[in-house]
C-alpha cells in the first residue's frame, strides 16, 4: 500500500515528457536503499535482536515517510495550480480546451493493450523473482559459504541503479515498448547461457551483474508506457492490476525454482524454463500497438 504501485502512480501523474527517465530514477531509489539499509538492517538484528531493529525500522522510516506524504508529496500537480512537467501551459486542442487522455478502468481493462502487459509483466517476474529466492543457495550450492553468498545479492542490486536511470531516459528518448522488449530479449539470452554456461561461482558473479543490468533496464517503463496508453487518470488503479499479475504468476517462480531444484538438483532447467517466460513476455509487448485516445 505504500510501495511500488502509489510511488510511481504518483510520478507518472507529475511528470509525461520525462515519465521514463522519473520512473527510472524512483525504482533506481529502491535498489539504492536495498543495497544500503538491508546490510545494516541485518548487522542491527545481530547486534540488538530482530525485535529492536523492526521497532527503529518502524518509527526512523515510518515517520518519514508519513511526514513527506502529508506535507511534501502531492497526488497531482493539478492540485496545487501546477501543471506536469512543468508547463506553463497545458496543450490544447483547436477548440481551446485541455488534451487530456481519459481512460476509465472499465474501458482499459476491455482492451488487448492492458492484458498483453499483464501478461509481460507477470511473465518476466517468474525467473527474477526465482533468482533472488535462490541466488544466495545457487551460491552456496558453487561453492560458497551461507554468510559470503549474500554478495550476490549486492552484485545484482548494485550495477543495476545506473541502469534503471539510463533505461527510463532511454524509454524516453527511442521509445518505452522499444527499450522494454531488448531489456528482456537481453535477459533471454543470458538465462539461456546460464543454462548450460554458469557452472563456476565465477560464472555466477558474472551472471548476477549482467542479468541485474538487463532487468533493471525496462524495470522501470511499466507505468510510463501504461500512462502512455491510457492517460493518468487511473494510472494507480491500472498499474495495481499489473501487480495482481505479477504477484499471481511472477510469486510463482519461487516455488518453481525450488522445486527443480529439489527434482534435479541444478538449477540449469529453472533458467531454461526462464528462456520461455521471457520469450512470452517479449511477443506480448511486441504485439502491443497504440490506444485510440479519448479526449477528456
Amino acid at each position: 500500500m505504500t510501495h511500488f504501485v502509489p510511488i510511481q502512480a504518483t510520478a507518472r501523474k507529475w511528470f509525461r515528457k520525462r515519465a521514463g527517465l522519473v520512473a527510472g530514477t524512483t525504482t533506481a531509489a529502491f535498489a539504492v536503499g536495498s543495497a544500503i539499509f538491508i546490510p545494516l538492517l541485518t548487522e542491527m538484528s545481530g547486534s540488538f535482536g530482530w525485535r529492536t531493529t523492526s521497532i527503529i525500522s518502524a518509527f526512523t522510516f515510518g515517520i518519514a515517510i508519513m511526514l513527506l506524504a502529508l506535507f511534501v508529496i502531492r497526488d497531482t500537480p493539478e492540485s496545487i495550480g501546477l501543471l506536469p512537467d512543468g508547463e506553463a501551459s497545458a496543450p490544447a486542442t483547436n477548440g481551446g480546451t485541455v488534451a487530456e487522455e481519459a481512460w476509465t478502468v472499465k474501458e482499459a481493462i476491455k482492451t488487448p493493450q492492458l492484458w498483453l502487459l499483464f501478461v509481460a509483466y507477470g511473465m518476466m517476474g517468474v525467473p527474477f523473482q526465482g533468482l533472488l529466492a535462490h541466488l544466495v543457495m545457487w551460491g552456496v550450492d558453487l561453492g560458497y559459504t551461507m554468510a559470503a553468498a549474500g554478495i550476490f545479492i549486492t552484485a545484482v542490486t548494485m550495477p543495476s541503479i545506473v541502469t534503471r536511470i539510463g533505461g527510463g531516459w532511454l524509454g524516453d528518448r527511442y521509445g518505452k515498448r522499444r527499450i522494454m522488449i531488448i531489456g528482456y530479449l537481453f535477459c533471454l539470452l543470458l538465462m539461456l547461457w546460464a543454462w548450460r554456461g554458469v557452472s563456476t561461482a565465477q560464472h555466477l558473479m558474472i551472471f548476477a551483474v549482467v542479468i541485474g543490468m538487463g532487468e533493471s533496464l525496462p524495470a522501470g517503463l511499466f507505468t510510463p508506457y501504461l500512462g502512455d496508453l491510457f492517460g493518468r487518470a487511473n494510472i494507480g488503479s491500472l498499474f495495481g492490476i499489473l501487480t495482481l499479475g505479477y504477484g499471481f504468476i511472477g510469486g510463482c517462480g519461487a516455488i518453481i525454482w525450488g522445486m527443480i531444484f529439489d527434482k534435479t538438483g541444478s538449477y540449469s532447467l529453472a533458467c531454461l524454463v526462464s528462456v520461455v517466460c521471457y520469450a512470452v513476455a517479449v511477443i506480448a509487448i511486441s504485439l502491443i500497438r497504440p490506444t485510440k485516445r479519448r479526449l477528456a
